[in-house]
């Protein structure tokens, strides 16, 4: 046995619903007798219900739904109020069914909508028998025809250990379902409790991409203006690449040293540290974030990701990194608005004998790293 609503009385629900949301009540402050309809306030709707006593506990009452066909345990506290005599009149929208011939479980999922012929009357029973129409099956944009054989086989590479094949495949669980309202009607855009409903009223995507989407920065607007070509400007050596390769600090904007100094001062506020954000997700190549490098959180941006690493690029000094999940936080857009402060510089007329000469780069640092030079744009 089942309950069930009238298709072709949805509308009807919907404005009747909506005429019991009003504000003038009269509160119910004892307990009804038995066989009285009154309304009650259950998950921020006012809802109509029968007060019965128990089939199993002769001693307690519990609340029957006529709109809905669900029964709920009597409690004192939950708000109750007087059914005004102007709405008593409408049937109840809830209609108790019973399927022939008789299943062992239900060809249906809650809320799907069915076609049923109906078998028999019986006082407040209907008889019904399911109607199955065909369908053709759904024309998907992805299938396993769609990837290559290298991607096959990554997707079919899951560990024995793993019970969520969408947990495997994407790194989470989808929250569609706890999301999207599951009596989301295409026609009118919106559900039968209206502006009641706090979900969201949108379909599922038919080639079941999760509506969830994450928005992240890669990149920040403001740009640092650069020097012209035959001028001099002080550099501040900040990380050494190769031997004719380093990151430095422009010096000699006063300002931007200030804004810089605050810049940094905010980020490492421990208020603002406490409310930082961790990861939600593995982050995306090129992502912004908040990292921390020796005990001090710096903008850094995402360069590779791993179960439990990130390597970050330093956007402020040029060094990278690879540091703990945990010492890396969500971005926040306040941070954007300085420029970053490293800019790439090669050195010119300088050839490399072979790449990365670990003996070269260390005789360059020692010269020039964490000291300012004063050099000529070419």
């Amino acid at each position: 046995m089942f309950y069930a609503m009238d298709e072709s009385r949805k509308n009807d629900f919907r404005d009747y619903l909506n005429l019991i949301q009003k504000p003038d009540k009269t509160q119910l402050n004892v307990t009804p007798s038995p066989g009285m309809v009154f309304l009650v306030y259950i998950d921020n709707l006012w809802n109509r219900v029968v007060c019965n006593v128990s089939a199993d506990d002769k001693r307690s009452l519990e609340l029957y739904m006529v709109d809905l066909g669900e029964t709920l345990p009597y409690e004192d506290h939950v708000p109750k109020a007087k059914l005004p005599a102007e709405l008593c009149k409408w049937p109840a929208f809830a209609i108790r069914c019973a399927f022939t011939p008789e299943t062992a479980s239900l060809p249906f999922q809650q809320y799907d909508i069915v076609d049923c012929s109906v078998v028999a009357v019986a006082n407040d029973l209907l008889t019904v028998e399911h109607v199955v129409q065909k369908r053709e099956a759904p024309d998907y944009a992805i299938t396993r025809d769609t990837f290559t054989k290298a991607e096959l086989e990554q997707l079919d590479d899951i560990s024995s250990s793993t019970t969520n094949a969408m947990k495997a495949v994407l790194g989470y669980i989808p929250q569609d379902d706890a999301i999207l309202c599951k009596h989301y009607n295409p026609d009118t855009k919106d559900c039968f409790k209206g502006s009641n409903c706090r979900l969201r009223h949108e379909p599922k995507d038919p080639d079941g991409w999760t509506v969830e989407k994450d928005t992240v920065s890669v990149s920040i607007p403001a740009q640092m203006e650069m020097p012209l070509p035959n001028t001099y400007v002080t550099l501040y050596p900040t990380c050494i690449v190769d031997v004719d390769l380093f990151y430095a600090q422009i010096t000699g904007n006063k300002e931007n040293e200030r804004q810089y100094e605050q810049l940094m001062s905010a980020m490492n506020d421990p208020d603002a540290v406490a409310n930082y954000k961790p990861l939600k997700l593995i982050p995306a190549l090129g992502e912004l974030v908040i990292a921390k490098y020796d005990g001090v959180w710096f903008r850094a941006i995402v360069c590779d990701a791993y179960d439990n690493t990130v390597s970050v690029f330093y956007v402020d000094y040029g060094n990278t990194a690879t540091v703990g999940t945990n010492e890396v936080r969500r971005w926040e857009e306040r941070f954007k608005y300085l420029p970053y402060q490293a800019v790439c510089c090669r050195i010119a007329n300088i050839q490399r004998v072979k790449p990365w000469h670990l003996e070269a780069i260390e005789q360059l640092q020692s010269y020039i790293l964490d000291q300012p030079i004063k050099t000529l744009i070419m």
